[in-house]
């Protein structure tokens, strides 16, 4: 009996120790705001950074952390950020605007290798909206569709069912087209294609290893696409307008977006 009783008091003095370490997420959050205004920037990042380490990933800790960045001057920091607060947020202005902002501070910048106008509208449409929101909008598709079927059942009009039935069958395919696009963004925010340059520049290498051949540099904030890891490496792609350029890159100089 002494023996249980030892066990449940040491249980209870080991939770009362996890309740007292309890973080306090809201304050550390506010507390970083707070630095921002006052100017503390990188007290500012520690503070959204220790959110993230933590896992309290949101599009706001992201923009906010890309501001603190812009304003210390890390450029591929700031881009980093403001991409993954779009990643979360596609609806997001803010940081939309603001990435454009850091893009221009970028020298030398790769500009991204120009798409057939088709593809170019089809990724915007099916990027700017979350997963939720496009599987949102299924729903009301799905709704709208149930409610007309009712009404094309119990109508005695048979104009009336006509129009009916083609607005039925309009929601039912838009449905599908939705969530088909919810299906798409949803694999497009949960799997890393994308990362950014995070130093000033860095050498590409021919292959992974720090003693094979310079390819080419790439700048601080140039998005590159993820092609495989090897010992510490990562295998980047480059498109532009003179054509795909790959290469090796340290895993340590490169932002996962």
């Amino acid at each position: 009996m002494k023996r249980w009783l030892i066990h449940i008091a040491m249980l209870w003095v080991c939770l009362s120790a996890a309740a007292n370490e309890t973080v306090d997420f809201t304050a550390i959050y506010n507390t970083a705001n707070d630095a921002y205004v006052a100017k503390d920037y990188q007290s500012a990042i520690e503070g959204y950074e220790q959110l993230l380490s933590v896992g309290k990933v949101s599009p706001a800790v992201y923009y906010n952390l890309g501001n603190a960045y812009f304003r210390v001057g890390s450029m591929g920091f700031a881009i980093l950020n403001y991409e993954r607060a779009l990643k979360l947020e596609p609806e997001h202005e803010d940081a939309a605007f603001n990435l454009k902002l850091a893009n221009l501070q970028i020298n030398d910048r790769v500009e991204p290798a120009t798409e057939f106008i088709l593809i170019t509208w089809f990724n915007k449409l099916v990027h700017g909206r979350s997963a939720s929101g496009w599987g949102i909008w299924a729903l009301a598709a799905i709704w709208l569709a149930l409610v007309i079927g009712v009404l094309y059942i119990f109508s005695g009009n048979l104009a009336l069912r006509r129009v009916a039935f083609a607005f039925m069958a309009m929601f039912i395919v838009g449905s599908v087209v939705l969530m088909g696009f919810a299906k798409i963004q949803y694999q497009y925010e949960n799997v890393t294609t994308k990362g950014i340059i995070t130093v000033t520049n860095t050498y590409v290498k021919a292959a992974p290893d720090q003693s094979s051949t310079d390819l080419f540099i790439l700048r601080e904030g140039t998005k590159v696409t993820l092609m495989g890891t090897e010992n510490g490496w990562q295998k980047v792609k480059v498109a532009d307008d003179a054509g795909d350029k790959v290469g090796w890159v340290r895993e340590d100089v490169l932002g996962l977006i």
